[in-house]
């Protein structure tokens, strides 16, 4: 049975989301892996193929680090990489005029950064698609949920009210209004009092208590956070 390959380009995608986050949590995942796993992803060149066994124990070592704080890292890791270098690497295969064309296109992506195998579709509609894996034994939930954050950049804007109902015509509260994402909690209660867990990244959009509307309270809110956590003088009166 042939063994399972990644690219040094997919590894390498997942250290820059990591520097992209925070400068020290590349070295808090390091820690995790063995000392030979860490050599061997250290010399790694984009170009190189590495055991996928290998790939895997980098995002589970991710996952320990981030996943109390954030449940849908990998989802972000996967929109990063496309965002990030795949629109500058691969900009032919992405721009499609329809999510189903860029499905269905005769290049694959998959095979780009993993063989054997490929990924095939085989149910879609308006806004959605299934896909399978072919002949790949992913391992671990976390590659289906980096690919699900690859392919969230397809989607067009006429896609999203048919994914997300309640954004039909835009929504000034930026999605919907759920007991567990209003007041303190937004967006959501990892990412809560306008501090997520990147370092020096505050949260000041309308996404964030008290919501939208024109008022720029969320961005007031902001403001004095940071200057609590800088020990700045607020040079505006507080209210």
């Amino acid at each position: 049975m042939t063994m399972p390959m990644a690219k040094g380009a997919a590894l390498h995608a997942t250290l820059e989301y990591l520097d992209h986050r925070d400068p020290d949590l590349r070295g808090r995942v390091m820690a995790r892996l063995d000392a030979d796993d860490r050599a061997v992803i250290e010399s790694l060149a984009p170009t190189n193929e590495l055991p996928y066994a290998l790939m895997v124990a980098l995002w589970q070592a991710v996952d320990d680090e981030l996943g109390v704080i954030d449940a849908e890292w990998m989802e972000g890791a996967g929109g990063y990489s496309i965002r990030a270098r795949g629109a500058q690497m691969y900009g032919g295969i992405l721009r499609k005029k329809s999510p189903h064309e860029f499905l269905t296109q005769s290049i694959s992506l998959f095979r780009l950064f993993y063989h054997p195998g490929n990924m095939q579709v085989v149910d879609e509609g308006a806004g959605r698609a299934v896909l399978r894996l072919d002949g790949f034994d992913a391992v671990t939930p976390l590659f289906c949920r980096r690919q699900t954050g690859g392919l969230a950049p397809a989607l067009t804007p006429a896609d999203i009210p048919l994914k997300f109902p309640n954004m039909c015509r835009g929504g000034v509260f930026m999605g919907r209004l759920s007991q567990d994402q209003i007041e303190f909690f937004r967006p959501l209660p990892a990412l809560s009092q306008h501090r997520p867990p990147i370092g020096a990244l505050y949260l000041a959009g309308s996404f964030c208590h008290p919501g939208g509307g024109i008022t720029g309270a969320p961005g007031y809110i902001a403001a004095q956070v940071i200057a609590d956590d800088l020990g700045l003088t607020k040079w505006w009166e507080s209210t």
